[in-house]
């Protein structure tokens, strides 16, 4: 149902936001050029508001069928063709859905056009954008590249919050950290992250090692090594595995080496 002006009268409201809509969208015309249309559109009192449009895209990114092309297209098509200026909402919505799909590159565009609105931070939208850097494609050449890309992305969000809040992060948000840069290659990343909980006094859970159990999967060569000792860390703080944790354990065991086998050697006597 779309929502009209008429519906809340001529209040103070509707005239201020008419007027800045105006003045966002018009500082660009020159002279006459487009002007006419663009009058005639926001004088359409009848016409979709932010709302009309975050529900929408909210029916339209509801699994099992997703239509991120389309809810994105309402953003940068839609919205824009009636001049309507779009809520932090809309972005939080498509971000978290493009973190879910794994869209590195579109989550962070969709950021920066976020920040650039000055709409405010959260950890939400840090958790959905490093989460978008764990799911991104990983297999072929392509994936390689997107991989690299997404790393990169990660490490420059990571640097911007780390020097906003000094590392004081809340677990969820170290936990998408570990697991960004664990599947996307960068193992040493993911345990100083997990030392770094450690040094914050942020809770380290079963959970936060199943996060870093995937990093440990993600280095075929000596990821077991990397379990292990992982696995005697989490024992020496009395932290109870869970069984997604034991199957992560058995899935290194499996796919990954040991290594320098001197230096296993080494671990399993100590």
């Amino acid at each position: 149902m779309k929502i009209s002006l008429k519906n809340f009268g001529d209040n103070k409201f509707a005239s201020s936001e008419r007027f800045l809509t105006h003045y966002e969208n018009s500082s660009g015309l020159e002279d006459d050029d487009g002007e006419a249309a663009f009058l005639a559109k926001i004088a359409d009192t009848g016409r979709p508001r932010p709302f009309d449009y975050l529900n929408q895209i909210e029916i339209l990114v509801k699994p099992p069928n997703v239509e991120l092309g389309r809810a994105i297209e309402i953003l940068e098509v839609d919205m824009k063709n009636e001049f309507v200026k779009p809520i932090p909402e809309i972005y939080r919505v498509l971000i978290h859905t493009c973190g879910v799909k794994g869209y590195s590159d579109k989550a962070f565009d969709l950021y920066r056009q976020y920040t650039a609105r000055r709409f405010p931070n959260n950890f939400g939208i840090y958790a959905d954008l490093f989460n978008a850097c764990a799911n991104c494609p990983k297999d072929g050449k392509e994936g390689n590249v997107i991989q690299s890309r997404a790393l990169q992305h990660a490490k420059k969000l990571y640097e911007k919050i780390f020097s906003n809040t000094n590392g004081n992060l809340p677990s969820p948000v170290y936990h998408t950290m570990i697991k960004a840069f664990g599947r996307c290659g960068e193992i040493e990343s993911a345990f100083d992250l997990l030392d770094k909980m450690g040094e914050k006094k942020v809770r380290v859970s079963a959970e936060t090692i199943c996060h870093v159990l995937q990093a440990c999967i993600s280095d075929k060569e000596a990821g077991f090594r990397h379990a292990l000792l992982l696995w005697r860390k989490m024992r020496r703080y009395k932290i109870k595995p869970n069984v997604h944790g034991y199957n992560l354990l058995l899935r290194t065991a499996k796919e990954c080496g040991v290594g320098d086998s001197l230096v296993l050697h080494d671990i399993l006597i100590e």
